[in-house]
């Protein structure tokens, strides 16, 4: 009988270790291309491509449960179309345009998500998060065929995302969805975004 509780005591302890070993708080550090999904004929800066460096502190709460707040640097290379006034394109029936321009944005981003881990194999655990992103600007400028004009895109936006991230030892691979919740500028909404990346868990 004494044997049998101390066989299940030392289970219990092994059990628990186990869950704090997996479930632990830590800084976590990542970096990432985003990709637009949304288009709009007559409003193509909404296009870009872009990449995202980040890094924040995963606070374990109970469990699986965890937030995470982070800081991150962002560069985006929208697409810019200038249209022309005139006759349209010949045979076509829409405007001339010149895509030879366009436009880029450099700036930070704070975030605050809140998930929860699941274990799935040995120390292994897969993350679902969703949360809101704050982005701001700190320079954006167009290129219109060698003319600099800078500021014509809002400096401020909101984005809401909702991913998954897979964690394998220290190395992590995300991919989320972030809907745009602002406007781009006075003419166009932001797109909605796609994002995968990789990053290391301290």
């Amino acid at each position: 009988m004494a044997r049998f509780l101390v066989i299940t005591i030392m289970a219990l302890c092994a059990s628990i270790m186990s869950a704090q070993s997996v479930y632990k708080s830590g800084f976590t550090v990542s970096a990432g291309a985003d990709f637009s999904v949304n288009q709009q004929e007559f409003h193509p800066e909404i296009e870009f491509w872009g990449t995202t460096i980040a890094g924040g502190y995963k606070f374990m709460l109970y469990k699986g449960l965890f937030v995470q707040p982070e800081l991150s640097l962002y560069y985006e290379n929208h697409k810019l179309t200038q249209y022309l006034g005139g006759y349209p394109e010949p045979g076509t029936g829409t405007p001339r345009k010149n895509e030879g321009s366009h436009s880029s944005e450099f700036g930070f981003g704070l975030s605050a998500i809140a998930g929860y881990s699941f274990n799935c194999y040995k120390s292994n655990t897969l993350d679902l998060f969703t949360g809101p992103i704050f982005n701001c600007a700190l320079e954006q400028h167009e290129n219109l065929n060698g003319i600099i004009i800078s500021d014509e895109f809002n400096a401020v936006g909101w984005r809401w995302q909702l991913g998954a991230r897979l964690n394998i030892n220290h190395i992590s691979v995300k991919v989320a969805y972030n809907w745009g919740l602002s406007n781009l500028n006075k003419y166009a909404a932001e797109s909605d975004v796609v994002s995968v990346g990789v990053g290391y868990n301290f």
